[in-house]
């Protein structure tokens, strides 16, 4: 697990375990549109060559439109999750 840099892109973080990767990019603003930042860390993804399974989490601080085919999560989502873990 950490974050990637190769060349002339940035990945903000990539974990890997086994054959699997996640991708993941962090914004911290209100409007962030996922399906541009999903295509944009797809594209970088695919510079790291990993032949692996590829999944991709986007967390912001807010989202104008969430991408269907990546997990999002804003600071809503983080802070219901930290409270389901602390019960």
């Amino acid at each position: 697990m950490g974050r990637g840099r190769k060349g002339s892109y940035e990945i903000d973080l990539v974990a890997t375990k086994g054959d699997k990767a996640l991708f993941v990019e962090v914004k911290w603003g209100d409007n962030v549109s996922g399906d541009r930042l999903l295509r944009e860390l797809r594209e970088k993804a695919d510079l790291t060559k990993w032949k692996g399974e590829r999944e991709f989490l986007i967390v912001a601080k807010g989202f104008k439109k969430r991408a269907p085919e990546a997990t999002c999560w804003d600071l809503k989502d983080l802070e219901r999750l930290m409270l389901s873990q602390a019960h």
